[in-house]
């Protein structure tokens, strides 16, 4: 167990798998491989909706395939290609008006890899882009807003989580005593 702020997700999820497979480091990779695979099919399946043709899908597939930090972090046990797979289903089930998939997608991406929040400003413009201000006015506005609340209500959550996890955590520690003495427990 992690002692230490970390995304909860991604490393009880792979402790899971190794406890669960006996302690085979072969499955695990299995499971990143798994990843991997999911990163290039949402990628190919995202460029090939694309609405001006397919012809360049299989050259920026293989492309992507082929890149060495690509390979190498599909092969090693990373949260970058989980994190980025989960990315790519985001916004191809968002370009497919498919809301609620994008945004498990999207908070599945920020519970691997925390840095995946820099997608939320992404995700928010894509949303006018999939859900047009002429067609959509007022339901696209409820739509961003309601989003905004599951996001908003999921760090409040897992930061209440991490808390509660990791309160010996030494910067948790030194600030906690300050805290308290502004009234909050």
């Amino acid at each position: 167990v992690r002692t230490y702020p970390h995304v909860i997700l991604w490393h009880y999820l792979m402790a899971i798998v190794l406890r669960l497979s006996g302690g085979s480091l072969l499955i695990v990779q299995v499971v990143q491989s798994v990843f991997w695979l999911q990163a290039l099919v949402y990628s190919w399946l995202l460029f090939k909706s694309d609405e001006r043709g397919s012809a360049g899908t299989l050259v920026y597939i293989v492309t992507l395939a082929s890149l060495p930090a690509c390979l190498i972090f599909g092969v090693v046990f990373y949260q970058d290609v989980p994190a980025i797979a989960q990315v790519m289903a985001c916004f191809y089930y968002l370009r497919h008006r498919r809301l609620v998939l994008s945004v498990l997608f999207l908070l599945l991406a920020i519970s691997i890899k925390e840095t995946a929040f820099v997608m939320i400003p992404v995700y928010f413009g894509l949303m006018l882009v999939a859900y047009p201000w002429k067609e959509y006015r007022w339901k696209a506005v409820a739509r961003m807003c309601v989003v905004a609340i599951v996001f908003i209500a999921y760090f409040v959550m897992t930061v209440g989580v991490f808390i509660n996890l990791h309160q010996k955590y030494y910067p948790y520690a030194v600030v906690r005593p300050y805290i308290q003495k502004m009234g909050v427990n």
